[in-house]
């Protein structure tokens, strides 16, 4: 026996509403994931900090569940310079705050990275001349601004600079 019209809408817009709930509790972890994360990485930096001043040697830390597979850039994506002078390119800006960067990259590229596996990584590009910094944010070098290229597939908006 088929449905009638008015109850086929119903269960759609019932499904609709439940998915819509769903993603929201999901960003809400997402967001409280973030927040413990940020906490993780605060207390151990407080540790060795610790450690250093008391100079007390810490034992090996014992890996998570999650810390071998996040940690290690996944195969395939671009180094952490090529996305970043992608998105300041793209972006038609001359400089991007190091956290946007970081969740630009998590967006686009790398779901599982955390702000640990990116901005040490920013910061030495911009220690080595191949980045520019002010403050907290990062650009490219003045000389490199217009010296820009696409890699890859034409289109793919991969971007290096020469």
């Amino acid at each position: 026996m088929p449905y009638p019209e008015d109850m086929k809408r119903f269960e759609l817009k019932d499904v609709q509403h439940e998915k819509a709930q769903e993603i929201e509790r999901l960003a809400q972890l997402d967001a409280e994931r973030a927040q413990v994360e940020q906490r993780i990485n605060e207390l151990a930096i407080t540790e060795r900090t610790l450690a250093r001043l008391l100079s007390v040697d810490l034992p090996e830390s014992i890996p998570t569940s999650g810390d071998a597979s996040k940690r290690k850039k996944p195969d395939g994506i671009p180094t952490i310079y090529v996305m970043a002078v992608t998105l300041l390119r793209e972006r038609g800006v001359h400089w991007l705050e190091g956290q946007e960067i970081v969740h630009a990259i998590r967006e686009r590229w790398w779901p599982t990275a955390d702000n640990n596996d990116i901005s040490p990584t920013l910061w030495r590009l911009f220690k080595t001349g191949r980045l520019a910094k002010q403050g907290t944010k990062y650009g490219l070098p003045p000389g490199a601004r217009g010296a820009v290229k696409e890699l890859g597939e034409p289109g793919s908006g991969v971007v290096s600079v020469q």
